[in-house]
């Protein structure tokens, strides 16, 4: 790995970080998803790609699965171990 992209967030790790410091940015994520991610990463998203934003609350979690298409040796690559590793921490998590 390049250690100069070690520490650099990705683009998802970003917009979290984004839409819970930025409250505007939160609302136009939750509203208009696509939009949102294309204009604050530059990325277009494909025409065939649906983007749903869900939105925890202090008694509700959400936890979102990969695709069964998904090879297993490629889940660290998409973030399914890191995005919810940070979901844990916190005072209300048992």
């Amino acid at each position: 790995m390049d250690e100069s992209n070690a520490s650099k967030p990705g683009p998802w790790e970003m917009l979290t970080r984004r839409a819970i410091e930025d409250p505007d940015f939160r609302e136009r994520l939750i509203d208009d998803p696509r939009s949102t991610i294309e204009e604050a990463t530059g990325q277009a998203v494909p025409e065939d790609v649906e983007v749903v934003v869900i939105e925890n609350s202090p008694n509700t979690f959400h936890i979102v699965l990969p695709s069964l298409d998904l090879d297993l040796s490629e889940l660290d690559v998409v973030g399914g171990s890191s995005v919810c590793g940070w979901c844990f921490h916190g005072d209300n998590w048992p």
